[in-house]
């Protein structure tokens, strides 16, 4: 398995007996109901081991040299891993802690330990740097052992090394427990479905396994969602000092949803930035990641056309749009907090000849970082938040209700069995329609309405 020494290897490491670091690497954006993972979930060294920390607060830990961890390696992503969606999770490649022996112990797919991946173009890796720009020559420093790039990609290596028994640190929004409970649940349905359409003498005792299949599905996501939801019930995270918000010029498509969803808040470890979408990163303000300087981008003219949050060496770790953050009413204000919050360095630059608010962000790796933190168009807005706001996407939620029909008419004859199904169907589709209709309503005539940037946020 050919590889090479990443630029941060055992040469940079701590010397033996020399006190290391603790490092801590946090996930990718994540919207609710996953906001747990977001503040809870981390990839840390902690007196000289790797901890894994899970959403519930739950910590594994894996010794460091002797049969623990003995070097990392990093797989980076190949052509197809970044353009297929059945593979997006590889798209940056993955990070595997190995023993002695060379077999992994602990798989990180950099995708779910990258906070801004979501904005991240595949076309700029190697600008990018996702190795570096994750933490993990931080990390592989603070654990003392070396990082080497492997010369071919993680699904280029032997089945028996992909499948070699490891933890992977991966991050699922719903529970892996929910989603065999809901496959076994579809099957269940659509086999008495079909069976009670098929076989008429066998519709009604069919019809309730099917109806019972059918509240299960439901109620399982329902519960999950739930229970995830209560987790998290702080919008803005604790801490002290109060979150930068839009302060957007009078434009008609700023809508309420704008003003009230994303912010920037600054706490005592961390930088929080939450986009349009409800989406929280975590970005350090300590280490070889943290965001070191704040750049004002202008135009010829001198005006500002956004901020760049810059990382060690320049690296571009997030961007606001100054139009739509800090032109307006109270932007001023807004715009002085963030610095004598944040403290760090301010400097400018000037965009490139020709370029305007709506170009000079263009063909740079985080460039869709200002389509996330501007206003959302509508539509767009809500579709990628029905599934935060029920776990049943869009289509899902209409095949399963027209499906329910044939078992909700059972109420009209006179068959026990029809009556049974029907009692149960009824249910699960009150559960399933309730949050799409609550989401589709608060959207178009609340949260997706017109805005002015005067109007009070909560």
């Amino acid at each position: 398995m050919a590889s090479r020494p990443h630029a941060a290897d055992a040469a940079d490491n701590p010397a033996s007996g020399e006190a290391r670091p603790d490092v801590r690497l946090r996930p990718r954006a994540m919207r609710a109901p996953a906001l747990d993972i977001v503040r809870s979930s981390a990839l840390s060294a902690e007196d000289g081991a790797l901890v894994l920390t899970g959403r519930n607060g739950d910590r594994q830990s894996f010794v460091v040299g002797g049969s623990g961890i003995a070097r990392m390696r990093y797989f980076p992503s190949g052509g197809g891993e970044k353009t297929d969606a059945a593979r997006a999770l590889n798209r940056w490649g993955t990070v595997v802690f190995e023993d002695a022996q060379g077999l992994p112990v602990v798989q990180a797919p950099l995708t779910d330990w990258l906070p801004e991946a979501d904005s991240l173009g595949t076309a700029y890796e190697d600008e990018a740097d996702p190795l570096a720009r994750a933490g993990f020559p931080e990390l592989a420093r603070a654990l003392g052992v070396p990082l080497d790039t492997s010369e071919s990609t993680w699904q280029a290596q032997p089945e028996t090394y992909r499948q070699h028994r490891s933890v992977r640190a991966v991050h699922h929004t719903l529970p892996p427990t929910l989603h065999r409970v809901r496959m076994l649940a579809g099957v269940a349905w659509v086999a008495a479905f079909l069976t009670g359409v098929l076989a008429k003498d066998l519709t009604g005792p069919a019809f309730v396994v099917a109806g019972a299949a059918l509240l299960l599905f439901v109620v399982s996501g329902a519960a999950v969602h739930a229970v995830l939801r209560r987790r998290v019930r702080d919008v803005v995270p604790n801490g002290p000092g109060d979150p930068v918000r839009p302060s957007p010029v009078e434009d008609r498509t700023v809508t309420r949803r704008f003003l009230r969803v994303p912010f920037v808040k600054v706490l005592p470890g961390e930088l929080v930035l939450v986009d349009s979408f409800g989406a929280e990163r975590r970005l350090p303000r300590a280490g070889s990641t943290a965001v070191k300087s704040l750049v004002v981008v202008d135009d010829a003219r001198g005006e500002p056309l956004g901020v760049e949050f810059h990382g060690a060496g320049g690296q571009v770790r997030a961007q606001l749009p100054w139009r739509w953050w800090f032109a307006g009413p109270g932007g001023a204000q807004s715009w002085q907090r963030l610095v004598t919050s944040l403290a760090v360095p301010v400097r400018h630059r000037k965009a490139p000849s020709g370029a305007n608010e709506k170009t000079w962000f263009t063909g740079q790796p985080l460039g869709g970082d200002i389509l996330r933190m501007s206003p959302p168009e509508p539509r767009a807005a809500r579709q990628e938040t029905q599934e935060a706001s029920h776990l049943s996407g869009g289509f899902e939620t209409i095949v399963l209700t027209l499906f329910s029909i044939p078992l909700i008419i059972g109420f009209a004859g006179d068959d026990p069995a029809r009556f049974v199904a029907a009692l149960l169907a009824v249910p699960a589709v009150v559960l399933l329609l309730a949050p799409a209709l609550t989401h589709q309503l608060t959207s178009r005539f609340g949260l997706d309405t017109e805005a002015t940037p005067r109007q009070e946020t909560p």
